[in-house]
């Protein structure tokens, strides 16, 4: 090209309506208005000798530097345009498009540059890249299947697509023939329609068709096609969505709707569906029957057409209001009630249990108590029946039980005062005794001692020392039997005292040792009660010697509670079974049962613990009081 001088150059750069700079040695020696305000510079002049590398990145100098010294050293400059970013004076970056030719100044080869700013149009190109990014991974990302289609087989598959098709990786479908994943009852219909579309340009409505994967399963799928452009050729973009659990789903949504229908249909309840009607004030007034199960108008006895699409003033006029206030209530405040109704004109009782269903509406199950009402008034009637005869009854019990209570205290009155009466006559048999025949033996004997003392005829004297020993025998049998009678203890005694009295008299009568542990705080409040317990404790004592054959006993005496006192009398012996006392004979047994029987009637008890071959051991408790007596 022809070489300009320097003003022409400069000129020349001021005519060209895109920014230019002329840069000679790497620096600016010409540049335009546009150029200055695309730099970032007030005007050309503050450029001017600047130098080049003011308004390179510092990233770039280094290329840049290269650049410059290599196109004015050989004469020559890129052809094709460069792009860019170059600094600003102000610091800010502007992306350009750098055209270059080299040019002679001052007779030195310089750089002529045409600058184009291209920051909008990088800009446009940046969104357009991450639009497409965010497109691309959606689509990668979406989990419905995504196919382009391009001369009838598959140039694009994302992995949703592969996963439907049952292929290995989307790679694996890339360039497959597309009729190979097309049912044959479909092929034909689905490719004439991409074709009408690929004409068209259009994009086809939602269609259903079968997917053959690669496994050979049909799966059934929905298929949204549209005309796209793949490298700048039509190709068919097709959506394809996974039927199968839709299908599974309509499928048991027919399936629950024909159980429900079954159930509806077929159930012993009734059921309604009803809505309130509202007055022009928005108040409740009525209630209409909008759907009834055949129950529901057996319940009723009225057909469907008679019933559907009626109000419940229409019939039953006589529970309008009731009903109404009743689930209007239910519907506002949102929850539901059972409930057992009346129905008068019907003669029965319903069990209705009603909840809110939507705006207004109500539903209800209704159920026919009424053979349930009637046995339970049945049952009531019954019941207050049974209870007035048990109250008679129990009435007449009490009065039975008070009785026996009387004849069981008259019972313990009896046994006291038998008691007492035995007592009595003991004393007075002892006290006849004591001043009657033991006085005339003492007598006796005295006599029998001064004739020993005088000179008896020859021959009376054995035959009165045997009297003499005789007499002594009677003496002390008589003693013996009044002490039997009774015990010489003296008045105000304890029940501790009357045993070891009793142990003493034991070992010198029997020669049975008896150990006594008596709790001093173990006495009875009562005569009677003392007295049945000494002469308890002297038969068992007895029985010892007689059927036990040992030489000891033991007798503990303690409290039973604050209300009871209990003696135990126990040995070693030869024991014996305790069931012969529930039928004492000739045998024995008669002792220990009348201590049992009178005991129990003094409100007392008597326990027998015994074996053959392992002793005895004998409980007598006893109340403390007499007015703690009881049956």
């Amino acid at each position: 090209m022809a070489e300009p001088d320097s003003e022409a150059l400069l000129k020349l750069m001021e005519l060209l309506p895109d920014p230019a700079v002329a840069i000679c040695a790497g620096r600016y020696v010409g540049l335009n208005a546009q150029a200055a305000r695309l730099l970032g510079a007030g005007d050309a002049r503050q450029l001017l000798g600047a130098d080049a590398l003011l308004n390179v990145l510092p990233e770039h100098r280094a290329a840049a530097m290269q650049w410059m010294g290599q196109s004015a050293g050989d004469g020559t400059a890129p052809r094709a345009p460069a792009e860019g970013p170059i600094l600003r004076l102000d610091g800010g970056i502007v992306e350009v498009e750098i055209t270059a030719c080299t040019v002679q100044y001052q007779g030195r080869g310089a750089l002529l540059a045409i600058l184009r700013d291209i920051s909008v149009r990088k800009g446009l190109q940046g969104a357009l890249r991450e639009s497409e990014d965010r497109y691309r991974e959606l689509v990668e990302r979406s989990p419905d299947s995504v196919m382009v289609i391009l001369d009838g087989r598959y140039v694009y598959v994302n992995p949703a697509g592969a996963k439907l098709a049952g292929a290995p990786d989307a790679a694996a479908m890339i360039g497959r023939n597309v009729r190979e994943n097309i049912h044959p009852d479909d092929c034909a219909r689905v490719t004439q329609r991409w074709r009408q579309l690929v004409t068209s340009g259009a994009h086809n409505p939602p269609l259903e068709e079968k997917l053959l994967r690669f496994d050979g399963q049909t799966v059934a799928v929905e298929a949204v096609s549209s005309a796209v452009t793949w490298q700048g050729r039509p190709a068919v973009q097709v959506l394809l969505r996974d039927l199968t659990g839709r299908q599974q789903m309509e499928q048991a949504l027919r399936a629950s709707q024909e159980r429900y229908r079954n159930l509806f249909e077929s159930m012993d309840q009734g059921y309604a569906s009803c809505a309130l009607v509202y007055d022009a004030a928005g108040k409740p007034v009525d209630i209409r029957y909008l759907e009834v199960n055949p129950a529901f108008c057996r319940l009723l006895g009225r057909p469907a057409q008679t019933i559907v699409g009626q109000t419940v003033r229409q019939v039953f006029p006589d529970l309008v209001e009731e009903r109404v206030a009743t689930y209007a209530r239910i519907v506002a405040e949102g929850a539901g009630e059972r409930a057992e109704r009346p129905m008068p004109s019907l003669g029965k009782f319903f069990d209705t249990y009603a909840w809110p269903c939507g705006p207004g509406c109500f539903a209800m199950l209704v159920s026919d108590v009424t053979k349930r009402k009637h046995t339970e008034q049945s049952r009531r009637e019954a019941h207050e029946e049974l209870e007035a005869r048990v109250a008679q009854r129990t009435a007449e019990l009490c009065a039975a039980n008070e009785a026996l209570e009387q004849r069981a205290a008259q019972l313990r009155n009896l046994a006291a005062r038998l008691i007492l009466t035995e007592q009595s006559e003991r004393q007075r048999l002892a006290q006849g005794l004591h001043d009657g025949l033991l006085q005339l033996l003492h007598a006796a004997k005295i006599h029998m001692e001064l004739i020993g003392h005088t000179r008896p005829a020859p021959g009376i004297a054995k035959p009165l020392h045997e009297a003499r020993r005789l007499l002594a025998e009677a003496i002390a049998a008589a003693r013996l039997l009044n002490a039997d009678f009774f015990p010489p203890v003296p008045a105000g005694s304890s029940m501790a005292d009357y045993l070891e009295w009793l142990a003493t008299s034991m070992a010198e009568n029997h020669q049975l040792s008896v150990h006594v542990e008596a709790d001093p705080r173990a006495q009875p409040d009562t005569r009677e009660v003392g007295v049945l317990l000494f002469q308890s404790v002297r038969e068992l004592l007895v029985n010892v010697v007689k059927y036990a054959g040992v030489a000891e006993a033991r007798v503990t005496l303690e409290r039973a509670g604050d209300e009871a006192i209990r003696i135990v009398v126990s040995d070693q012996g030869a024991g014996f079974d305790p069931l012969r006392l529930a039928k004492p004979d000739a045998r024995g047994g008669f002792g220990l049962f009348s201590i049992r029987e009178r005991l129990e009637l003094m409100g007392g008890r008597c326990t027998v613990d015994s074996a053959p071959g392992r002793g005895t051991r004998v409980t007598l408790t006893a109340p403390r009081h007499a007015r703690h007596f009881s049956a």
